[in-house]
């Protein structure tokens, strides 16, 4: 074949010029093959991490991940011990994104993590051992139990105890709802904090034994995706979609609770929980939606302002509120590229 390529009229071409014509056609051969095994390659999966045990918390959130799945993106969620070992993750390059409010982590550590997306705003109810603690002032000296260091559920305990002028003699982390709220009916811990299905919960089981404290009102973020700000830059585009499905998903269970349960049985996610959690799959978003623990917005810079206050006012956070910078903490661009393609509400 080659012969006659580089046959002209009846004559043969050198073999030096036969050589470097054949060698050319061979590399471009071989370039085009490495171009186009390139262009096949998938992309990395995006790393999720929870510091949490799988709950009916995290439901929404796995099917938000399910539906980017379905758009043909590869999406790796793993369930870890605490936010702490999340966070860790996170640092050592082991997961993309994580779940938490690391704000005194990023103070204190000077870590570039930034916040992208709001999941859910504080909606929790401290509890003691009725027979223990009658009130906020018994509790000076007591041990309590918070989901890890840093957590809202942890500032919260702070804030009221500075509210009320008392001081723990140690807090504990416990992380998980569920695992406090079983540690209470078991008699293990006395005093902590649950959300509002683990309160219904111990309301149900043991109504005479624990007294949950009054609380005032706080709005505050709970939960947020964050990531490295190098990382989060380099997915934008992919982190964007997953807000677009995480947006998609809070402003169909806000007009519909039972949408969480008909998609959660529909993905099988539903067989993750255990048997009390199904029960109260439905009662719980009910009660999230109610207490407005869902922004269809993904959160904004007003959100981060009344971060800022509640999180100083708890002792997370040091110096002045009005002083703190946004941009030291979150950054918004896949979540205002989502918001161009859904608006907003």
């Amino acid at each position: 074949m080659f012969y006659f390529l580089f046959k002209r009229r009846n004559s043969v071409w050198p073999c030096a010029g036969r050589f470097w014509l054949a060698l050319l056609l061979l590399l471009s051969l071989t370039l085009g093959h490495t171009t186009l095994s390139y262009a096949a390659k998938p992309l990395p999966p995006l790393r999720i991490a929870i510091g949490d045990v799988p709950s009916v918390e995290f439901i929404n959130l796995q099917i938000a991940v399910e539906r980017l799945r379905q758009r043909g993106i590869t999406v790796q969620l793993s369930f870890m011990q605490s936010e702490k070992l999340a966070a860790r993750a996170v640092h050592h390059n082991l997961a993309d994104v994580a779940v938490g409010t690391p704000y005194q982590f990023v103070q204190r550590e000077k870590r570039s993590l930034r916040m992208f997306v709001q999941l859910s705003k504080l909606r929790f109810h401290p509890v003691v051992s009725r027979n223990l603690y009658p009130d906020w002032q018994s509790l000076d000296g007591a041990e309590v139990y918070a989901h890890g260091p840093g957590s809202g559920t942890a500032s919260l305990l702070n804030i009221m105890a500075r509210r009320h002028n008392i001081q723990y003699a140690k807090m504990h982390y416990l992380p998980g709802s569920a695992v406090r709220a079983q540690a209470l009916l078991s008699g293990r811990i006395h005093a902590t904090i649950v959300d509002s299905t683990r309160r219904r919960l111990l309301q149900e089981r043991a109504p005479e034994r624990f007294l949950f404290l009054p609380l005032e009102d706080v709005s505050a973020t709970d939960e947020a995706l964050y990531g490295k700000l190098e990382t989060l830059k380099q997915k934008r585009a992919t982190l964007a979609k997953l807000v677009e499905e995480i947006l998609t998903v809070w402003r169909q269970t806000i007009a519909d609770p039972q949408f969480i349960s008909e998609q959660a049985t529909q993905m099988g996610l539903i067989n993750q929980l255990s048997v009390d959690d199904q029960k109260s799959l439905l009662s719980h978003y009910q009660d999230a939606v109610a207490t407005h623990t869902f922004d269809p917005n993904g959160g904004d810079q007003a959100c981060v302002a009344q971060d800022f206050a509640f999180f100083t006012a708890a002792g997370t956070l040091q110096g002045d509120p009005a002083k703190l910078r946004v941009e030291d903490y979150w950054y918004f661009a896949p979540l205002n590229q989502a918001l161009q393609s859904l608006g907003r509400q």
